[in-house]
Protein backbone atom coordinates (compact mmCIF):
# COMPACT_ATOMS: atom_id res chain seq x y z
CA UNK A 1 0.00 0.00 0.00
CA UNK A 2 1.01 3.77 -0.86
CA UNK A 3 0.17 6.82 1.39
CA UNK A 4 -1.78 9.15 -0.89
CA UNK A 5 -3.85 12.24 -0.18
CA UNK A 6 -6.42 12.93 -2.62
CA UNK A 7 -7.67 16.20 -3.50
CA UNK A 8 -9.48 18.69 -5.98
CA UNK A 9 -7.77 19.42 -9.02
CA UNK A 10 -6.68 22.57 -9.77
CA UNK A 11 -5.95 24.53 -12.68
CA UNK A 12 -1.96 23.17 -12.74
CA UNK A 13 -3.19 19.90 -13.16
CA UNK A 14 -5.23 20.70 -16.25
CA UNK A 15 -2.94 19.72 -18.85
CA UNK A 16 -1.95 16.25 -16.95
CA UNK A 17 -5.54 14.99 -16.84
CA UNK A 18 -5.90 16.14 -20.44
CA UNK A 19 -2.98 14.66 -22.13
CA UNK A 20 -2.76 10.94 -19.67
CA UNK A 21 -6.89 11.00 -20.35
CA UNK A 22 -6.21 11.09 -24.49
CA UNK A 23 -3.08 8.71 -24.70
CA UNK A 24 -4.26 6.00 -22.32
CA UNK A 25 -7.71 6.18 -24.03
CA UNK A 26 -6.21 5.84 -27.54
CA UNK A 27 -3.90 3.01 -26.40
CA UNK A 28 -6.25 0.87 -24.87
CA UNK A 29 -8.98 1.14 -27.68
CA UNK A 30 -7.09 0.02 -30.63
CA UNK A 31 -10.15 1.35 -32.78
CA UNK A 32 -8.80 4.79 -33.07
CA UNK A 33 -5.83 4.24 -35.17
CA UNK A 34 -7.94 3.86 -37.95
CA UNK A 35 -9.28 7.17 -37.17
CA UNK A 36 -5.49 9.35 -37.08
CA UNK A 37 -4.40 10.97 -34.32
CA UNK A 38 -5.35 14.44 -35.30
CA UNK A 39 -9.40 13.85 -35.69
CA UNK A 40 -8.87 11.37 -32.18
CA UNK A 41 -7.07 14.32 -30.19
CA UNK A 42 -9.29 17.23 -31.97
CA UNK A 43 -12.75 15.32 -31.35
CA UNK A 44 -11.73 13.90 -27.94
CA UNK A 45 -10.32 16.88 -26.26
CA UNK A 46 -13.83 18.88 -26.96
CA UNK A 47 -15.98 15.91 -25.75
CA UNK A 48 -13.43 16.01 -22.52
CA UNK A 49 -13.39 19.90 -22.35
CA UNK A 50 -17.44 19.35 -21.80
CA UNK A 51 -17.06 16.80 -19.07
CA UNK A 52 -14.47 18.76 -17.10
CA UNK A 53 -16.37 21.91 -17.19
CA UNK A 54 -18.80 20.34 -14.65
CA UNK A 55 -17.81 17.03 -13.12
CA UNK A 56 -15.88 16.49 -10.06
CA UNK A 57 -12.08 15.05 -10.60
CA UNK A 58 -10.56 14.26 -7.51
CA UNK A 59 -6.60 13.46 -7.95
CA UNK A 60 -4.43 11.04 -5.96
CA UNK A 61 -1.07 12.67 -5.09
CA UNK A 62 1.97 12.28 -2.91
CA UNK A 63 1.11 13.72 0.63
CA UNK A 64 4.48 15.36 0.33
CA UNK A 65 4.86 16.40 -3.08
CA UNK A 66 1.11 17.55 -3.84
CA UNK A 67 2.13 18.39 -7.93
CA UNK A 68 3.54 14.25 -8.00
CA UNK A 69 0.10 12.93 -9.56
CA UNK A 70 -0.68 9.31 -9.08
CA UNK A 71 -3.54 9.20 -10.19
CA UNK A 72 -7.34 10.56 -10.65
CA UNK A 73 -10.66 10.12 -11.49
CA UNK A 74 -13.21 12.31 -13.39
CA UNK A 75 -17.14 11.60 -12.03
CA UNK A 76 -20.61 13.71 -11.71
CA UNK A 77 -20.77 15.19 -8.05
CA UNK A 78 -24.31 14.22 -7.65
CA UNK A 79 -24.69 11.03 -10.03
CA UNK A 80 -23.30 7.24 -9.64
CA UNK A 81 -21.58 8.06 -13.33
CA UNK A 82 -17.73 7.94 -13.25
CA UNK A 83 -16.24 8.83 -17.20
CA UNK A 84 -12.77 8.01 -16.13
CA UNK A 85 -10.31 6.81 -13.95
CA UNK A 86 -6.48 6.62 -14.30
CA UNK A 87 -3.45 5.77 -12.46
CA UNK A 88 0.08 5.96 -13.64
CA UNK A 89 1.86 2.82 -14.53
CA UNK A 90 3.67 2.53 -12.06
CA UNK A 91 1.40 3.29 -9.19
CA UNK A 92 -1.12 0.03 -10.11
CA UNK A 93 -2.12 -2.55 -8.02
CA UNK A 94 -1.49 -0.03 -4.95
CA UNK A 95 -5.10 0.12 -4.30
CA UNK A 96 -5.24 3.97 -5.39
CA UNK A 97 -7.83 2.81 -8.42
CA UNK A 98 -9.87 1.40 -5.41
CA UNK A 99 -9.35 4.59 -3.13
CA UNK A 100 -10.63 7.07 -5.77
CA UNK A 101 -13.70 5.44 -6.73
CA UNK A 102 -14.47 4.48 -3.09
CA UNK A 103 -13.97 8.49 -2.64
CA UNK A 104 -16.41 9.44 -5.91
CA UNK A 105 -19.19 5.79 -4.84
CA UNK A 106 -18.58 5.10 -1.22
CA UNK A 107 -21.25 2.27 -2.12
CA UNK A 108 -19.17 0.45 -4.71
CA UNK A 109 -20.05 -3.03 -4.92
CA UNK A 110 -23.64 -2.53 -3.51
CA UNK A 111 -25.04 -0.16 -6.17
CA UNK A 112 -24.63 -0.06 -9.66
CA UNK A 113 -22.57 2.56 -11.34
CA UNK A 114 -22.16 3.88 -14.59
CA UNK A 115 -19.19 4.63 -16.72
CA UNK A 116 -19.07 6.46 -19.87
CA UNK A 117 -15.21 5.34 -21.09
CA UNK A 118 -14.95 1.51 -21.49
CA UNK A 119 -11.46 0.11 -21.43
CA UNK A 120 -10.41 -3.07 -20.94
CA UNK A 121 -9.68 -2.71 -17.52
CA UNK A 122 -13.43 -1.38 -17.11
CA UNK A 123 -14.38 -4.35 -18.76
CA UNK A 124 -12.65 -7.37 -16.06
CA UNK A 125 -14.27 -4.85 -13.21
CA UNK A 126 -17.51 -5.10 -14.64
CA UNK A 127 -19.40 -7.43 -11.81
CA UNK A 128 -16.69 -6.81 -9.37
CA UNK A 129 -18.03 -3.20 -9.67
CA UNK A 130 -21.22 -3.54 -10.82
CA UNK A 131 -20.19 -1.67 -13.87
CA UNK A 132 -23.07 -0.42 -16.44
CA UNK A 133 -21.44 0.90 -19.96
CA UNK A 134 -23.28 3.90 -21.13
CA UNK A 135 -21.47 6.35 -23.55
CA UNK A 136 -24.65 8.33 -24.48
CA UNK A 137 -23.98 9.98 -20.62
CA UNK A 138 -20.80 11.72 -21.51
Amino acid sequence: MIDIELRLNTPADESFIYDSWLKSYQEQNRDFKRMGIRTYYAGYKKILMGILDSALVVIACNPDDKDQIYGFIVAEADADIVHYLYVKYTFRKLGIARRLLLNVHPELREKPLIHTFANPISDKKQSEYLLTYNPFLR
